[in-house]
């Protein structure tokens, strides 16, 4: 059974700290900064999800006819042994960042990366929305800030 949950809001914290589908914080290791003050002139949201089937596009972010999507953060980790590359894609499946990860058995591990606006790590081509691709069927944990310009 597929256990998804997506939420995408405007960030009104400074923080951003992943949670498991009973709501209770996924690991005690999982936060990062994110500026979302709007003094650089970019309203950052998040997308945040869990997932765990392989090769699912997991849809983080559409932008608007002539909009880009600008990735400032991202926090990705799963539980498992096994290799779990998380890709991310823009919408015609051209692979724009990928994350690889691996921790022991039933141990959450994973990696996430950020920087302040209005630098950013990558961005999708206009009119392409941004997606997740997992490569195996683990419990996934996601979570991504960006803006649309």
């Amino acid at each position: 059974m597929t256990d998804k949950f997506k939420t995408t809001t405007p960030l009104d914290t400074r923080r951003v700290q992943i949670l498991g589908p009973d709501g209770t914080p996924a690991s005690t290791s999982n936060r990062f900064p994110v500026d979302s003050e709007t003094s650089h002139g970019k309203t950052v949201l998040a997308a945040t999800g869990t997932d765990n089937t392989a090769a699912s596009h997991e849809l983080v972010a559409a932008p608007g006819a002539g909009i880009q999507i600008y990735v400032q953060a991202y926090f990705i980790a799963h539980v498992g042994g096994t290799l779990q590359l998380g890709t991310f894609e823009d919408g015609d499946g051209a692979d724009l960042w990928a994350v690889p990860m691996r921790a022991p058995a039933d141990v959450l591990g994973g990696a996430n990366l950020a920087v302040s606006a209005p630098a950013y790590l990558f961005s999708c081509p206009a009119n392409k929305a941004l997606k997740l691709v997992l490569s195996v069927a683990e419990l996934t944990y996601w979570s991504v800030s960006y803006w649309k310009e």
